[in-house]
């Protein structure tokens, strides 16, 4: 099955999100120092 995405443009080739280590199968992930940046600019556009 194709990708939905490219991988230059998900989330974690942006910087947005970085993958944490999990136990097992599961996956965490965390915003970014740049990517918290980002949700501060748009909370911040009124």
């Amino acid at each position: 099955m194709e990708s939905r995405y490219r991988e230059e443009e998900s989330l974690i080739s942006l910087n947005i999100i970085e993958e944490k280590s999990g136990r097992g199968n599961i996956k965490l992930y965390s915003l970014t120092p740049f990517g918290r940046e980002i949700i501060e600019s748009f909370k911040n556009r009124k």
